[in-house]
């Protein structure tokens, strides 16, 4: 410390500005400063001690900030207007509040420094003639005392940084003549500043967090306005619309569908176009397509690229003048070499959840097409099984390690979705399903809040119906009510009764299914672990499939048994003979498609193909032939007990069915999920009812789609209509991509125990534009043996659970709870009518803000006006503040209680804010900082949590071992060859390499026969068979900023009782 008695001072512990200002202006009449920067934030230090002085005239040089002083200096040589002045100055006012310290003594000085100015105690004026950066404060004391004032001088402004925190040099001068020629200077250039007194009222009153005049409904109105920003103005804006088809009708909601996708594909690359079924994805994508630069290329199954299908993406295009490249989902390994990607700019994938499963070939084709590409996925159903469904759509689009969406815990998406899968994995649904659906709600929310509403369009159709109803109803389009599901029963007789009981007990215990499950440990003699799992699962599909096709008939199933009895004949003939058995390791999820869809042919195709192993007979324990010899004896036994069963009661209900007088003169669609059933009952049906019927499964060609819609499709100009059939017999083929209205009755013939299957059918028939009022829906059901025996519901509550929290449940057939045997009938045939308490719908908080924008403007007004950190105090029961903060487009919400601190989302929190226009706010407390404080460091801790280090995958760290050896021998590397390894570094460490693609490539560099003077050009070799240059072309604008956005408190509201 200085031994020096000197009159400087530095803001040094015990010798701030503040301090000697505390001295002084307790016997100080008249406090005069000029200042070049005034911050009334900092006012609160002086508060105490100018509450005796009676005049404080401030006189600001350069405003609040830099702004403020180029504006000053832009003055003299452009004449810039007072207006123009006090308007920037306002602008500072509000930055400098919004950057305030939320404490409650900033609040009580600034509240005081508006009183005094409103009571003339304080003046506060702006010179803006000359560059002012002078820092001057005269004291001067009362009359009687001894001196006639002081002043202080030096480097502080009057902000806090300047009275104590900053490192300054200010000097205190005590002579008279001093104090006079400061004095005189002062009023020279005070009379010569503009009055701002009037202005730093209005704007610390009306445009900062001070203001007290909101109510806690015009809050709950402005927490809506933030989050809704983007959408509000959709309604309004004018869409790049080339061409419409005539008579196409241009309605609202699917124009908002498409204005949000476009921002979105904008902001993040792509979309998931997710409505629910019927409500004219295809056109909306059409739409969209017109809306982005470029040609487009629509991927989508065999069914929606005919041309002739009035649905089909060709014609739809078609008909909006446009011209796609069109190729079938069948044939993507041909588009890569069809098209050059220079071609094509947007990618619409239609049914995207076919691609669900990264680990095959056809996804690294798509992944190629896809890259650098605006990608559109179109999916009611995007999610199926796991989160992991998802997370391989999103990658087409989204690098997997470095993504651009706004949360940094959603940074590298692989890690997030693998702890999400991790999560669900630990709980057992078969020994806790209640905990397991808990879980599963648990994590849809989470995907939900974090990632889809980044990425997903999705909207309901009673949420269309009822937020859209005007615009419905002026283009007379509406969508036909589902009526309560009508039960259709089936009786056994006791022969059949007992026969279906006995063969349900051998298919769940007798059957071990070893044919299914070779590389099961009980049968292998070196069992490989990682195959167990996957072993297990495939016979539970075979048990599964052979439940479903006993439901659906004995025809079916008859023919399963036979089918089966052959195939394992000639597996043992082969095993014993040859000492033989295929299976594949590599195919295993191809395999369980194709049986969940009994296409055998292809898994033949397969083996003809060498893709399925060949394993010998001592690789086997004599379990497995032990086993194979018991199933096929069980098999047999099957067979001869269903032998004598032929009229079977279902099909016989069926018959009386169509013929009874409710639907005789009605188009009727009848579905079941296996081709033989369907065979066998349009057959009955030719037979036995009025009325010709149509056939259309899986092996129909062009034809007999041509005749389905000319009879089925109202779209169809009314030339094209035809009434050759009413009745339609189909597959799950014809479930999605045509429309069939010109009939409003559905038979569910068999349950398709997925959900989205039963969606899909209903959706073909509810469509706008349908000439019918009510859809009807007939389940057919066994009586109590089928029902309380059937236990299925391991593969539906699953997919129930996530599915309808995740994306919420448009049918009226299935419900979120797990699924019980005995009350799976009144699931089905119960009128779910709760659609909203599962997919909390947006579409009512932007319609109430678009009514509050067209028809109360002076609220919308002042809601748009409400300023940042605005805060309500309200009365309630319970303690606790919730604050809505944001950075960039990341926003969160969190709620303080005083004991912790959670997070909670935009649903819920408006739960909690929703309130009546009369209600009043009450006052704050000063508490109300200490919980602002709780929110504001949970938001921080967010934001500034350490990101999780990129989880890369084996092959991948595995791959860039191989390319750090090679980069250490630069002297052999050229510099192309040093910039293309860089670069594939940062592919692979953003994500942007197929899980397929990596093993592909480690694999190679695993295998490589090389020796230590060509191993450089071996690894190079390898990486560009595989990653071309045109594979490193990336969308860097995709990218997210390393620049960190300022953390923003939006409002809050507290709740306490007073």
């Amino acid at each position: 410390m200085s031994s020096y008695n000197t009159s400087f001072f530095k803001n040094t512990t015990g010798n701030t500005l503040v301090d000697r200002f505390n001295v002084l202006l307790k016997d100080t009449e008249f406090f005069d400063c000029l200042v070049g920067y005034f911050y009334v934030s900092g006012f609160y230090k002086l508060q105490e001690s100018l509450k005796t002085t009676e005049k404080v005239r401030i006189l600001v040089g350069m405003g609040i900030d830099s702004q403020t002083f180029q504006l000053i200096e832009d003055s003299k040589t452009t004449n810039i207007s007072t207006a123009e002045f006090k308007k920037q100055f306002k602008k500072d006012i509000i930055k400098e509040m919004n950057n305030s310290k939320d404490n409650f003594n900033v609040e009580e000085g600034a509240m005081q420094f508006v009183q005094w100015l409103k009571e003339c105690k304080v003046e506060i004026r702006a010179y803006k003639e000359r560059k002012t950066h002078s820092k001057l404060y005269i004291m001067t004391f009362p009359e009687d005392d001894k001196d006639v004032g002081r002043v202080i001088t030096g480097s502080s402004n009057f902000t806090q940084p300047g009275l104590e925190k900053n490192l300054e040099f200010n000097v205190e001068l005590r002579r008279d003549a001093d104090y006079f020629f400061a004095l005189e200077e002062f009023e020279k250039l005070w009379g010569k500043s503009e009055p701002i007194s009037e202005d730093f009222i209005n704007t610390l009153t009306h445009d900062t967090w001070l203001r007290n005049d909101i109510t806690p409904y015009e809050l709950y109105l402005k927490f809506i306005y933030e989050f809704l920003y983007d959408k509000i103005w959709n309604d309004q804006k004018e869409m790049n619309i080339e061409y419409f088809p005539p008579n196409f009708k241009y309605l609202d909601y699917q124009r908002d569908a498409v204005l949000d996708a476009k921002d979105k594909i904008k902001e993040y690359g792509g979309v998931f176009l997710s409505d629910v079924v019927g409500l004219g994805k295809t056109y909306m994508g059409a739409l969209l397509a017109q809306q982005l630069k470029g040609k487009t290329l629509v991927i989508a199954p065999p069914a929606l690229i005919d041309e002739h299908n009035p649905g089909g993406w060709k014609r739809v295009f078609r008909d909006f003048e446009m011209v796609p490249f069109v190729e079938s989902k069948g044939k993507i390994n041909q588009i890569l070499e069809k098209y050059d990607s220079n071609e094509y700019h947007n990618v619409i994938i239609d049914e995207s959840h076919d691609f669900r499963n990264e680990g095959t070939q056809q996804y690294e084709y798509l992944s190629k097409i896809c890259k650098g590409k605006k990608v559109i996925l179109i999916s009611a159903t995007p999610f199926n099984n796991s989160p992991s469904d998802l997370l391989s759509q999103i990658k087409l689009f989204q690098p997997a390690h470095n993504s651009t969406l706004p949360n940094p815990k959603v940074r590298d998406l692989e890690a997030y979705f693998n702890r999400l899968n991790r999560r669900q994995k630990m709980v057992d649904i078969n020994k806790n399903p209640e905990l397991y659906i808990e879980v599963s709600k648990e994590i849809s929310a989470d995907i939900r809040e974090n990632v889809l509403q980044y990425l997903m369009v999705r909207r309901t159709r009673s949420s269309i119906s009822k937020y859209y109803r005007e615009d419905l109803k002026e283009n007379n389009m509406e969508f036909p009510d589902v009526k309560k599901p009508i039960p259709i029963y089936y009786e056994f007789d006791e022969y059949i009764n007992e026969v279906f009981d006995e063969t349900l007990e051998l298919i769940n215990n007798n059957l071990t299914y070893a044919k299914y499950r070779p590389l099961a440990t009980e049968y292998q003699i070196k069992p490989d672990k990682k195959y167990l799992n996957s072993q297990k699962i495939m016979g539970n599909f075979i048990k599964i499939l052979l439940i479903k096709r006993l439901e659906s008939g004995s025809y079916a199933f008859k023919k399963s048994i036979q089918n089966s009895i052959d195939v394992h004949e000639r597996v043992l003939k082969t095993f014993i003979e040859k000492g033989e058995f295929y299976t594949s390791r590599d195919y295993n999820n191809k395999i369980f498609d194709l049986i969940e869809e009994e296409d055998i042919a292809i898994i033949d195709d397969l083996i003809n193909e060498g893709k399925v192993k060949k394993y010998l007979r001592e690789d086997f324990t004599p379990q497995f032939e032990q086993d194979l010899r018991l199933d096929l004896k069980v098999l047999y036994y099957i067979k001869d007990k269903w032998a004598s069963i032929e009229d079977y009661p279902k099909r016989l209900r069926l018959v009386e069915l169509l013929n009874s007088v409710d639907l005789k003169n009605k188009k009727v669609i009848i579905f079941t999920e296996f081709i033989d059933t369907a065979d066998d009952i349009c057959k009955l049906i030719s037979r036995e009812c009025f009325g010709k019927v149509k056939l259309y499964t899986g092996n129909s060609g062009k034809q007999d789609m041509d005749e389905v819609l000319a009879n089925f499709d109202a779209n169809l100009p009314k030339d094209n209509q035809k009434n050759d059939y009413r009745i339609l017999v189909a597959t799950d083929t014809l479930s999605h991509g045509v429309n069939l209205h010109r009939s409003n009755v559905i038979i569910n013939f068999d349950i398709p125990w997925n959900p989205t299957r039963m969606m899909q059918r209903v959706g073909r028939v509810q469509r706008l534009g349908t000439d019918f009022d009510d859809i009807f829906i007939y389940n057919f059901f066994p009586t109590a043996p089928i029902e309380e025996n059937i236990k299925v519901q391991f593969y539906a509550e699953k997919k129930i659970a996530m599915f309808i929290e995740l994306l919420g449940n448009d049918s009226q057939l299935l419900t979120d709870e797990p699924i019980k045997s005995y009350d799976m009938f009144n699931k089905l045939n119960s009128d779910i009518t709760d659609e909203e308490e599962f997919i909390n719908d947006e579409l009512k908080y932007l319609r109430l803000m678009r009514d509050i924008r067209d028809h109360n403007h002076s609220l919308f007004k002042k809601i748009e006006e409400i300023p940042k950190k605005a805060r309500v105090a309200r009365n309630s029961e319970n303690k606790f503040l919730i604050t809505l903060l944001k950075t960039g487009k990341f926003k969160k919400v969190f709620k303080a209680t005083g004991k912790d601190v959670e997070e909670i989302d935009f649903f819920d929190a408006l739960e909690e804010l929703e309130a009546e226009p009369s209600e009043k706010a009450i006052d704050l407390t000063p508490d109300y900082y200490d919980y602002l404080k709780e929110n504001v460091s949970a938001f921080k801790e967010l934001l500034n949590a350490p990101e999780d280090e990129k989880k890369l995958s084996r092959n991948e760290n595995s791959i860039l071992k191989y390319l750090n050896l090679a980069l250490q021998d630069k002297y052999k590397l050229t510099s192309y060859d040093i910039n293309y390894l860089s670069k594939v570094r940062e592919l692979i460490v953003d994500g942007h390499v197929t899980k397929n693609l990596a093993k592909k490539i480690n694999t190679e560099l695993k295998n490589m026969d090389v020796i230590p003077e060509n191993v450089v050009t071996i690894i190079l070799s390898i990486l560009r068979k595989n990653i071309n240059d045109e594979d490193l072309k990336t969308d860097t604008s995709k990218y997210i900023s390393d620049e960190k956005e300022i953390e923003q408190i939006i409002l809050s509201e507290y709740f306490y009782e007073i």
